[in-house]
Parts: structure tokens; C-alpha cells; sequence
């Protein structure tokens, strides 16, 4: 992915947050792409390096969410208690992303939270 395709990928999923809010808990106000830094193979993510971002890995969450992703620690386990299958998600997120398509990003934030 080049700069500018990785920061027009920021701004879709900064978009289709405001629009359908945090991953998590649904608030629509200061939305971070929020990296997913964990590598797993099976998915084909692996991690870039120490310091390096992999911009296809983002999902939209809210400022307070994404501060808590990071002190947990464990970012695996971060997601699996609240049960996210979030390389699941991510990867759905980039093909609608790829497609400029908003209300599919939207729908599969929404179906996360249902």
C-alpha cells in the first residue's frame, strides 16, 4: 500500500467510525484507526517491525477504546474478551475500504456490536 492509499485508508475508517461509531462501545466522537500490531500467519498479517505500522490493519475506535487496547497488554486477549475476531473484522474492513463502500464498513461495525 502506498502513503497516499494508506492515508486515504485512515480517512475511510475514520469515516465509517463517525458514522457508525466505535467498535466497541459505539461512541462516534474522536475515532482513531487503531492498529492491530499482533502478526498471525493463518490470517497472512505479519507484524512490519518495531515501530512500523502495518496501515491495513485498522479498525475505528474511539479514543478512550483505543487507549485501553494499548495498556491492556495483550492485545490478543484484549480482543478475545470481548469476543472480536478482530483480523476477522480488519480484513472485511479493508475489502469494503478498497471499494470506497461506507455502508458496508458501517454494517460490519454494527454486526461486531449486535
Amino acid at each position: 500500500m502506498t502513503r497516499a492509499q494508506a492515508e486515504e485508508y485512515k480517512r475511510f475508517i475514520r469515516r465509517v467510525g463517525e458514522w457508525a461509531g466505535c467498535l466497541i462501545c459505539a461512541d462516534n466522537t474522536r475515532i482513531d484507526p487503531a492498529h492491530i500490531k499482533f502478526s498471525d500467519a493463518s490470517a497472512g498479517k505479519i507484524h512490519p517491525g518495531k515501530g512500523a505500522k502495518d496501515d491495513d490493519w485498522i479498525v475505528p475506535l474511539c479514543r478512550d477504546c483505543h487507549e485501553l487496547q494499548h495498556k491492556e497488554g495483550n492485545e490478543r486477549s484484549f480482543w478475545g474478551q470481548r469476543g472480536i475476531d478482530i483480523l476477522r473484522v480488519a480484513a472485511f474492513l479493508r475489502i469494503a475500504g478498497g471499494n470506497d463502500d461506507h455502508e458496508a464498513g458501517c454494517k460490519i461495525i454494527e454486526s461486531v456490536r449486535q
